[in-house]
């Protein structure tokens, strides 16, 4: 099927035009995914939305996350900031099933598997099949809409190696702002002083001097918790090395990732425990097609 492009001309002309319309640039022959192969544009009436895989190419630990506002009827929610357990819940066009799991089913290579484990450098195609018609082959399972990824494979070419490195700092959105002593301790003379005039504090002004001074900071503490227990900020990398190549006879795409993140809690190198919460990942995967005659 050809589409035609739409041409205005001025109409102060007056003289013969001989018009020709030019065929445009037919997207309708592209392919898009659907739940049982793939199909071309024009004949989809399902609603489906496809994700270029430069748009989740994003400085972020996991894939869910960049989703949000990505695709239209997605709905994204990051919960936790907790290296390891920050992946986002999202939806596709609200809850259709209640007292079972909410979340899409996610396909890769017609495998189901978690959206957080997939790196974006292996990704070929991101579907997201939103409506009922799209979803009705996987039945219930596909009530709250289906991910459909494609994974990449490899090529009759020369090898090609491609390594990308990240590196970033996270740090806290918003700590809570304390007071110090000194000032904790006049707020509490001036609040019972307002209630009783003839309050007798053991606060008095030498002492809250002392916690000012800090001359004695065993006896008269003055301890700045948040600065003491939390890091202003924590680093974290991601690296990832893949290979593709082929020729007539087989073709191979292998993958392999890492990932590092560090927690914003300090720790004591003196004790035998870490307190804080850090995550190191690793992700290899390999593909082979092997052409056998």
């Amino acid at each position: 099927m050809e589409r035609l492009i739409r041409e205005y001309m001025p109409e102060e002309i007056k003289t013969q035009i001989d018009v020709v319309l030019e065929a445009g640039d037919n997207t309708l022959d592209e392919l898009a995914v659907v739940a049982y192969g793939v199909q071309k544009k024009e004949s989809v009436v399902s609603s489906i939305s496809t994700v270029k895989v430069s748009e989740l190419k994003v400085p972020t630990r996991s894939l869910t996350n960049a989703l949000a506002g990505r695709v239209a009827g997605v709905i994204a929610v990051q919960r936790s900031g907790e290296p390891g357990n920050d992946d986002a819940q999202f939806w596709i066009r609200g809850v259709s099933t209640f007292g079972a799991g909410s979340s899409p089913l996610v396909l890769v290579d017609g495998v189901e598997r978690p959206l957080s484990n997939i790196e974006p450098e292996e990704i070929e195609t991101f579907s997201v099949l939103k409506d009922a018609s799209a979803t009705a082959v996987y039945g219930i399972r596909g009530a709250n809409g289906v991910i459909l990824v494609n994974t990449r494979k490899g090529a009759n070419r020369a090898p090609s190696i491609n390594f990308k490195m990240e590196s970033g700092m996270t740090s806290a959105t918003r700590l809570p702002e304390l007071a110090n002593a000194p000032t904790v301790y006049e707020l509490y003379n001036e609040a019972n002083l307002n209630t009783n005039p003839f309050f007798n504090t053991q606060y008095t002004p030498e002492i809250i001097e002392r916690y000012k001074s800090g001359v004695d900071p065993i006896l008269y503490p003055d301890v700045d918790w948040i600065g003491t227990m939390l890091k202003k900020n924590a680093a974290n990398s991601r690296a990832n090395l893949n290979i593709s190549g082929g020729s007539d006879f087989a073709k191979y795409f292998v993958s392999a990732t890492y990932y590092g993140e560090d927690g914003i809690w300090k720790a004591d190198d003196l004790n035998a425990y870490n307190t804080n919460a850090n995550l190191k990942r690793y992700n290899f995967r390999a593909n082979v097609d092997i052409k056998l005659n």
